[in-house]
């Protein structure tokens, strides 16, 4: 096992969340967020932390460096620790609507979601429902279809095949 760390400097102001998603795939521990990827077969377990306002620390735990790399790459990009948002910024300050909330909180942000296919499965869940039945759509999803990793136990969402081959009376359960 290797552990890879990477240091970055967000573009535009950044907070790290402070709770995981509805799903619990993504935890909160300590302010230190927690996330189980697989990289193909490889369970890849991630944790970003921010020491400083200027500073965002992402670490990957892996069998290897590639799966490392790659599942700090899907993280950075679902946090937006990347993303400049000072264009949005200046078009929306002063907007009648959301001038006063983009104000209040300028590195307010989305949380995507780090794996593609999990974007897409998420958003079929919570279409025409309320959030909180979505969410246990998607936490029952998780808990009997997610991969568990061997080691510490976390499980990360289920792949595109594993949904697929999956039972339509378990799906609809």
């Amino acid at each position: 096992m290797i552990e890879l760390r990477v240091a970055v400097r967000p573009r535009w102001v950044f907070r790290l969340p402070r709770h995981g998603g509805l799903d619990r795939l993504t935890q909160v521990r300590g302010g230190v967020l927690h996330r189980l990827l697989w990289a193909g077969e490889e369970p890849v377990v991630v944790r970003v932390a921010q020491p400083a306002r200027d500073q965002v620390l992402f670490g990957a735990v892996a069998g290897d460096r590639g799966p490392a790399e790659w599942a700090i790459a899907r993280m950075r990009f679902a946090l937006g620790v990347d993303q400049d948002l000072r264009p949005f910024y200046e078009r929306f300050r002063s907007d009648p609507l959301i001038g006063r909330s983009v104000r209040a909180d300028p590195g307010l942000r989305a949380t995507g979601a780090p794996e593609p296919f999990q974007a897409l499965a998420w958003a079929i869940c919570e279409q025409l429902i309320e959030a909180e039945r979505a969410a246990s759509i998607q936490r029952r999803l998780v808990a009997t279809l997610g991969r568990r990793c061997p080691v510490g136990g976390m499980r990360g969402a289920p792949s595109a095949a594993v949904l697929a081959a999956a039972a339509p009376a378990l799906l609809e359960s």
